[in-house]
């Protein structure tokens, strides 16, 4: 039931707004976070408790069956260190009948006394091409349906990857839509929103994204989402998040660290490497016992075999599962 992304194109990211070089010589991820600094006084973390749903029916999981069936048990074993993992499930405009996607992902996921993480991506503008208008209307029937898809039932929902820093960037989406999107799942009784703000490599100063997250009415969310899909270390995300959260009242935030674990990988001119770097590795598991305060969870967005397009002649064209990528994250992972 996982939605395919189309992920933006890496050379209009680069190209969009500009990059924190500087983050290259913060340490890995996966590793202890020295000297992480605290911001001022944050109210409980609202995921506090909650245990995050690993579906049985993920890419990982029938590849882990298949190497066992063919013998290759040291693949099944990394394989298994991502078939374990509560993964993301990935909703966008051309995921039908969203709300019985979203009702028997949700319900699953309770009957396994857990919470389900999904990913809603689709809203006008967000390849910076798109008008807003015509679409307006479909794309908030469609946050609906996943609203009454969720109830009550505890979940999770990252909110629309890239669309604030994109917006920094001058494209045409709709913070008054993305508002509206926010206070729709909001009042979902089980739904805890954090609107995505990027990554530590993308917008210099964090103060850009404030603004637009303060009229994308963050206060009604959970908080905001770093590092989605990217390689960011999770110092560099710490300190980020720290920053824009003590400019916008203490807000909560969570880290993406699906394939973090040996930061990212950088260019000659010093540029994170956003399509399938090589030599990256998984991040820390999920979890919502983070021990930093203002910090909610880390998270795998990414599904971490997914491939991010068609930059390597071996990966899915444009996108999709890529079983030999996943492998390679899993065996440079440390543990």
């Amino acid at each position: 039931m996982r939605a395919r992304h189309p992920r933006i194109a890496s050379a209009l990211i680069v190209c969009a707004v500009a990059v924190y070089g500087a983050q290259a010589n913060v340490a890995a991820g996966g590793t202890q976070i020295a000297g992480a600094t605290t911001a001022g006084a944050y109210s409980p973390n609202p995921l506090a408790g909650w245990t995050m749903f690993a579906a049985d029916n993920t890419p990982a999981a029938a590849d882990v069956a298949s190497f066992r069936a063919h013998g290759l048990t040291r693949d099944a074993q990394l394989m298994e260190r991502i078939s374990r993992e509560p993964i993301a499930t990935w909703l966008t405009a051309d995921t039908t009948h969203v709300r019985g996607v979203v009702t028997a992902l949700t319900a699953d996921a309770s009957r396994h006394k857990a919470a389900a993480v999904i990913v809603a991506y689709a809203i006008p503008g967000r390849n910076c091409s798109e008008g807003v208008d015509a679409s307006a209307r479909r794309y908030r029937r469609w946050i609906g349906e996943i609203a009454a898809g969720i109830g009550r039932r505890e979940t999770i929902v990252i909110l629309e990857p890239d669309a604030i820093p994109f917006v920094v960037a001058g494209c045409p989406i709709s913070l008054r839509l993305l508002a509206q999107a926010v206070k729709e799942l909001a009042e979902a009784g089980g739904a805890r929103v954090y609107i995505d703000a990027g990554n530590p490599s993308w917008v210099m100063h964090v103060s850009m994204l404030a603004a637009p997250l303060r009229a994308a009415d963050i206060r009604q969310a959970a908080g905001f989402s770093l590092n989605v899909s990217n390689f960011q270390t999770n110092a560099a995300n710490i300190a980020y998040g720290e920053q824009l959260s003590r400019l916008l009242g203490d807000a909560h935030f969570v880290i993406d660290t699906s394939r973090n674990g040996n930061g990212p990988e950088l260019s000659s001119a010093g540029v994170t490497v956003v399509c399938n770097p090589t030599g990256r590795a998984l991040g820390l598991a999920p979890t919502t016992n983070t021990g930093v305060p203002g910090l909610d969870a880390y998270l795998w967005v990414k599904p971490p075999g997914d491939s991010d397009g068609s930059c390597s002649p071996s990966a899915p064209q444009p996108t999709g599962w890529w079983p030999q990528y996943a492998l390679e994250l899993a065996a440079n992972a440390s543990g």
